[in-house]
């Protein structure tokens, strides 16, 4: 996903409800912004990043 989200509280709802579906499911996230980065810490598995600036990165997570 490329942050179509503007809010951190809808980024943090569409985690959970892929979480609940308890299937091993993999998420690439590209240019998030700090407050969406630490959510993102603290709900996924963490496979891989690059981290280019504040606001250009890319996270490739896990749902365990």
């Amino acid at each position: 996903m490329n942050d179509p989200l503007k809010k951190k509280e809808d980024l943090q709802k569409l985690i959970l409800k892929i979480k609940k579906k308890n299937n091993k499911t993999y998420l690439i996230f590209i240019n998030l912004n700090s407050k969406k980065i630490s959510l993102v810490l603290k709900n996924l598995k963490i496979l891989d990043s690059l981290i280019i600036s504040k606001s250009r990165n890319i996270l490739f997570c896990s749902i365990n």
